[in-house]
Formats: C-alpha cells, structure tokens, sequence
C-alpha cells in the first residue's frame, strides 16, 4: 500500500519514478515535506494498540489479551521489548548532551521514573526514531540521491501544508528536483540512457546539475550567475531595508541625560516596560545602507578610500560602526569553502 501511495505521490508533485520514498518520508533530510511512512503509522499504531491493552486497569483485559496481527515480518510485541530495552539502557548512561549546547541545557526524562502514559509516548517516539534511523542509513548508502548528507552547513527546511499550497507546481517540482539531483540535466539523461552525450552546450565540461547550476566557466562570464546572484540580494535588501528604517525611527536616548520620577507619597511608582533588544543595530538611528547592485557600490569615504566593494555596507557615524554583509550562491557541497573565500 505504501508504495501504491508512493505513485501516486510522485504523479502529482510530478517526480520521476527514480526518486526513493526518502524524498518523501524522512524527517532528517534537508528538505522535509509533511508527510509520514504508512509503515510507520502502522508500526506506532499497533504498538499503541498493545501497550493500551497490556497496560490496562482492568485484570481481565490484561488477562485476556488479544492475539494482534501484525505480519510475518515484523512483530509488535519484540518491537515494544527493543525499544524499552533501549530506553533502560539510556537511563543507565544518563544524561548526556549532543550538539553544541553546554551540559545540562537538556532535560532527559528518566524512562523507569515515568508514568505509564508517559512511557508509552516514549516508546511510540522510539519506534518513530528507529524507522529514521533505518532511513538514514539507506540514504548514507545513496551517492547521488543521498549526496545531502555531506551537506554539513546548510540549514534544513521543513515545508508545511500551507507551504506548498501557496507555491508555484514549477517551483515545488525543481525544489525537490535539485535536493536529490534528479533534474533532466544531460548528464542523469545519459544515465538513463535517454540521450548519448552529457556535454555541456556552452563549454566542453560534463553537463552535471551542479555544472549547469554553479560551474559553467561560459555561463559565469555571460553574467547568467550574477543575474541570479542580484536577485537574491534584492531580497536580502527589501528585508534588511525594513529592519533598518524601523530601527532609524527610534529614539535613542543620550546616556548623558538623567531623568527622576518623583512619586507622591502613597503613590505607586510607575515602572516602564524596557525594550529588551539589544541588537547591534539599537545602538544608534543613524544607519544608511548600501548595496552593490544596479550600481556600483561606492565604499564610504568616511571610514576608508578603498577600492573593495563588498554586496552590503551597512553603517553610522553616531556609533562608528560598520556592517559588512557578502553573498555568494554555491553549490551546497561548496558551502565552507565559499565561505572560508569570501
């Protein structure tokens, strides 16, 4: 059933039939759509099902079980004693902390502490965290649709309902194309075998996605790729534009000036709410932006003749501060070393 689902999936966002159900069903992909494995929901289910049962109040309930088919292939009740084992087995190690953030910035919740309600969450959030990790897996087993795993500084994006709704079918359709590399790009058109030659029709490179998208010496030089690069400052620019002027708008209030409030006596004093942001841009409301676009970006004389022009300058002559903001659109395997370039 789920991959009759699958189909019918692949039909309407139109995508090619090559594309595995990871695309669609993984929640640790870089792009997540709203949508989960019909195995998945059954597995969770009939787990739900059973420990609804075994964990009853009344006796004969849990006396009398039933017998809960699931297969031949997979059984809920093994299933429930993995995963509690698993979560024993946590308890046991303990707290610990991944990522970034320092210890103790996690709660853990102690599974042999919980309640029965809240142990059965945990083991249906178990189960849930097995199945992505099956997915993860077979997606580190992919070299051309799972090449987003080596995508270590992009952000992922999760697209919701209304999200997709109000986007364009072109759109959504080169979105998901592009993740996996799965455009008809010349050269996946050779590998299934639906032309003979992958060159690219401006220069003698292989036609690949990332080619065609961010490596053509010819495209680079026509200006194709800073035409794409100025559109995503213009952008960056109506929202950068916003936060300034509204910040430009607010008093700053000089620190040389002190003002008491005299309170009558029974009176209640009157505290006023602080605006708590305290951004680098709050430190003044002089700030004028520029950007290298339409026309060429002239750096401010007051602060340095230099001959460098960088995408965005942000900056006050109240604070002395200048802001300096630089763009560039690689390829997402490209990501540190753009950076450590620019």
């Amino acid at each position: 059933m789920e991959m009759k689902i699958s189909s019918f999936i692949r039909k309407w966002l139109g995508i090619p039939r090559c594309l595995s159900n990871l695309a669609f069903y993984s929640h640790g992909n870089k792009l997540q759509l709203p949508l989960t494995a019909l195995t998945e929901e059954f597995k969770v289910t009939k787990a739900r099902f059973f420990m609804t049962l075994h964990d009853s109040e009344d006796q004969i309930i849990r006396d009398t079980l039933p017998d809960v088919k699931t297969g031949h292939k997979w059984s809920v009740s093994e299933e429930i004693d993995s995963m509690e084992s698993q979560l024993y087995f946590c308890d046991i190690v303990g707290a610990t902390q991944t990522g970034r953030s320092g210890l103790g910035m996690s709660k853990h919740t102690y599974f042999h502490k919980s309640s029965v309600q809240d142990k059965r969450q945990l083991v249906l959030e178990e189960i849930r965290v097995s199945q992505e990790e099956v997915c993860q897996a077979k997606a580190a087993s992919m070299s051309q649709q799972g090449a987003w795993m080596k995508w270590e500084s992009a952000e992922a994006r999760s697209l919701s309902w209304a999200d997709i709704w109000s986007m364009e079918p072109l759109m959504l359709k080169f979105l998901l194309r592009s993740t996996y590399n799965v455009l008809p790009s010349p050269a996946n058109l050779k590998i299934w075998k639906l032309i003979q030659d992958d060159k690219c029709q401006k220069c003698p490179g292989r036609a690949t996605a990332e080619h065609i998208l961010n490596g053509c010496p010819a495209s680079l030089s026509s200006g194709m790729y800073k035409w794409r690069h100025d559109q995503v400052l213009k952008e960056i620019d109506i929202a950068v534009r916003a936060v300034v002027n509204q910040v430009n708008e607010i008093l700053v209030p000089s620190k040389s000036v002190k003002h008491i409030d005299f309170v009558k006596e029974g009176g209640e004093v009157f505290i006023p709410q602080v605006d708590h942001q305290t951004g680098i841009l709050h430190s003044a409301n002089d700030w004028t932006l520029l950007l290298d676009i339409d026309e060429q970006l002239s750096f401010p004389p007051e602060i340095v003749f230099t001959n460098l022009r960088p995408d965005i300058v942000i900056w006050s002559q109240r604070s002395k501060t200048v802001i300096i903001g630089e763009l560039t659109v690689p390829w997402e395997d490209n990501f540190d070393t753009a950076n450590e370039f620019k």
